[in-house]
């Protein structure tokens, strides 16, 4: 049993294969036993008086069976870290869930596995947040994090921790695992998108793509809103808000539709008609489910056209 093999025998030992050997003509014989790669089991080594090892088969000497103990193998790359999610809204560091409920901390597990695939509580892995400016928390038994961006874990075969998300959606969190002779686990480095959070009044913009229009009813320009989370990152999260944009005075001018296109990445756009009275500025308000935009305006003048000679 055990899987491994006899081998390296002295004078007098006789093999058979790999899992027998006759031993005659000495007073004392020594032969090594190699050990096979399961770790759930153990290496049986029966001797006997007789030709025929086993059940009914001659008379076991003293000692016999001898038990050996096969013990996992010190950690190796085919340890893992993982997981539970690929990307995490940001926000994390203020608490689980978003205002919306999406998810903002991640799951990671790490199995300590030695390289013939037997878990392992023998040797150290060093697990590091090189990039995301988020936070590693909540570590379960075995797991020693330090400083929030750091742990060691030792005396387990597998751990669990948090990766709570920081509020940069331009860059990715990025968490390496290393054994203490600087392997690398599979899975290493490991990279959590860091997607935007919910738009919010706060933040989100609206400018227009000309300040000036002639006031001659037919001259046309775009209001376009942004949206941005409470982080200030562009984002395309309304969670159930729908934009709306309002101006003063009504009479200077109309949109050409009151709902809003969406031309991607976040912005929505409306078509704004001239009025047809110079001199006046209409002012516009983006808005969020009614909501006024908190921190951003824009605004139009309306300019008179070119002189007519029928005028």
């Amino acid at each position: 049993n055990g899987g491994g093999t006899l081998a390296n025998g002295s004078t007098g030992v006789t093999f058979a294969g790999s899992t027998r050997a006759t031993l005659a003509g000495q007073f004392t014989y020594t032969l090594n036993y190699l050990t096979g790669t399961n770790a759930s089991l153990n290496g049986v080594i029966n001797a006997a008086v007789s030709n025929y090892i086993g059940a009914g088969g001659g008379t076991h000497i003293v000692g016999s069976p001898v038990i050996i103990d096969q013990i996992p193998s010190t950690v190796a790359v085919i340890s893992t870290i993982t997981s539970s999610t690929s990307a995490v809204v940001v926000g994390g560091i203020a608490g689980n869930m978003n205002s919306c409920g999406q998810p903002t901390t991640a799951t990671v597990t790490v199995t300590s596995v030695d390289e013939f695939g037997n878990p392992t509580t023998t040797g150290v892995i060093n697990v590091a947040l090189t990039q995301g400016g988020g936070r590693l928390t909540n570590g379960g038994s075995g797991v020693a994090i330090s400083g929030g961006n750091s742990a060691v874990l030792s005396g387990q075969t597998a751990y669990t921790f948090n990766y709570q998300s920081g509020t940069n959606a331009s860059i990715n969190a990025i968490i390496t695992a290393v054994t203490s002779t600087g392997s690398s686990l599979a899975g290493s480095p490991l990279t959590i998108v860091q997607e935007p959070g919910v738009a919010t009044t706060a933040t989100s913009t609206i400018a227009t793509t000309s300040t000036e229009l002639e006031a001659n009813g037919t001259a046309t320009a775009f209001i376009i809103m942004q949206l941005r989370d409470i982080y200030n990152n562009t984002t395309a999260s309304l969670c159930s808000q729908v934009p709306g944009l309002t101006f003063v005075p009504s009479t200077g001018g109309t949109l050409v539709s009151p709902s809003a296109t969406n031309i991607g990445f976040g912005q929505y756009r409306w078509q704004f008609v001239a009025g047809t009275i110079a001199g006046i500025t209409v002012e516009f308000t983006g808005r969020l489910n009614g909501l006024a935009l908190q921190t951003s305006t824009a605004s139009i003048r309306h300019v008179p056209g070119q002189s007519s000679i029928t005028t």
